[in-house]
Formats: C-alpha cells, sequence, structure tokens
C-alpha cells in the first residue's frame, strides 16, 4: 500500500522550503490581521515606574481576555498633556496555534510580527492608509506616527463584481477607517493621510485605476524603502 500524502500548513511548508531551496535560516513570521488586538490609550503624565501597572489596568477594561491569556507590548511618547501609548495584545493560544505548524516542519521563528505592522513599516510611511489588495480581500491599515491603529478587511471574492464595484466596496472600507481616524486625531491635519496601495492586485490596471479616481485620498505608489530582488 501507498504510503498517505502529508497535507496541510506543515507539507505546503517543507514543499515551499524544498522548492527555494532552504534548508536553515532565521524564519520571521507574520500574523493573521486580526488576531493582534491593538488599543491606544491616552493616558496623563505617569511615573515611568507605575507605567507599566497603568497600561495594563487600561488594556484589560478593553478587551476580552485576562493578563494570563494575553503577551501584550507597547510603546509610548510623552506629550504635552501626558503620555499616548499604542499597546498590541496578542492571545497567547492563537500564538501558539500560528508558531505550532513551523515547529512540525523543524523551523523556529525568530520573530512574529502582526501583518498590519509589517505593513506599516514596509510602506515606509508614518502617518498613511495602507490599502492591501489581496485575491479576495482588501486590508485597510490605519497608520499613525508609524504605528498601526486600526484594521478593517473588505471581501472582494464575488466572481460576478466588476472592476468598479470592488473599487467602490474597498472606498467604503477606507471611508470607514478615516471615520474613525477622525475620532482619534488632535488637529484636521492628522486626517488627511496619503492612501497606499499594495498586495497582489496592485497589478490590475482596471481596479487600480478606478480607486485613484474615487478615493477622496492622494494616493501613492507602494515604493518600501528596501533592497529587495526584482522578482
Amino acid at each position: 500500500d501507498a504510503e498517505p500524502q502529508e497535507e496541510g500548513p506543515v507539507a505546503q511548508l517543507r514543499a515551499m522550503l524544498e522548492e527555494m531551496p532552504v534548508r536553515r535560516g532565521r524564519l520571521v513570521t507574520c500574523l493573521p490581521l486580526y488576531t493582534p488586538l491593538m488599543r491606544r490609550l491616552r493616558l496623563p503624565r505617569i511615573g515611568r515606574r507605575y507605567l507599566r501597572q497603568v497600561v495594563l489596568s487600561e488594556l484589560l477594561e478593553t478587551i476580552p481576555f485576562t493578563q494570563e491569556e494575553v503577551d501584550v507590548t507597547w510603546r509610548h511618547q510623552r506629550t504635552g498633556t501626558g503620555e499616548d501609548v499604542v499597546v498590541v495584545a496578542v492571545p497567547r493560544e492563537a500564538m501558539d496555534q500560528h508558531v505550532l505548524p513551523f515547529k512540525e516542519a523543524r523551523l523556529r521563528p525568530a520573530a512574529v510580527y502582526s501583518r498590519a505592522a509589517s505593513l506599516a513599516m514596509a510602506a515606509g510611511f508614518s502617518n498613511a492608509i495602507i490599502v492591501d489588495l489581496a485575491q479576495t480581500t482588501a486590508a485597510i491599515v490605519l497608520v499613525r506616527k508609524g504605528a498601526p491603529l486600526a484594521v478593517h478587511q473588505v471581501e472582494l471574492d464575488r466572481r460576478d463584481a466588476s472592476p468598479k464595484e470592488r473599487a467602490e466596496s474597498v472606498a467604503r472600507a477606507v471611508e470607514q477607517v478615516v471615520s474613525y481616524a477622525e475620532t482619534e486625531a488632535d488637529s484636521p491635519e492628522e486626517v488627511r493621510l496619503p492612501a497606499v496601495l499594495t498586495g497582489q492586485l496592485v497589478a490590475r490596471a482596471p481596479l487600480v485605476e478606478t480607486l485613484k479616481t474615487i478615493l477622496e485620498q492622494r494616493v501613492l505608489p507602494f515604493t518600501p524603502p528596501l533592497i529587495y530582488p526584482d522578482h
């Protein structure tokens, strides 16, 4: 009898690495768009020795997890009125499930990023709206001061949808993110963010050209400040 063929994420990983070919190396992965929970906290000025305790206390009031169920990281900037804190919480169970296939494929991630943070860093803009056009979805990421503050995803999998209909769906999602940005902005200038287009569908001219005509934002190309191969 023939041995059963291995299937699933582990088999796909092994096949990809054999094709490249890659045997060893440092692995960096990104979590699905909605796995990390992102929060922006505006706090009064707090002494550094108390900052961690206050941030955790404020965060836990806004997420459906206990402190033991999440890994938390944050960065903060002191302003004239207090502390501006961006917090990212990742459920440990979701992290374990994400890392497991890599471990089973005898790989060990050196770092795990959120997809939203990866897009924000790759775009190279401190303040922008990233529009990531995949085959079946579009992800809209609000980036301010280099940190992703909000994410929104819209489905594009209707086969009979025209480029105009898909572009209108994306534009409505962008408007929702802009509306959220208005509630978080300290000044009108913070809402006038350019839209940066990236993703698999950027090469599809009808969709992109239609988006450029209906989006109110200035549309910029995805030109990451990185050295990368032509392919």
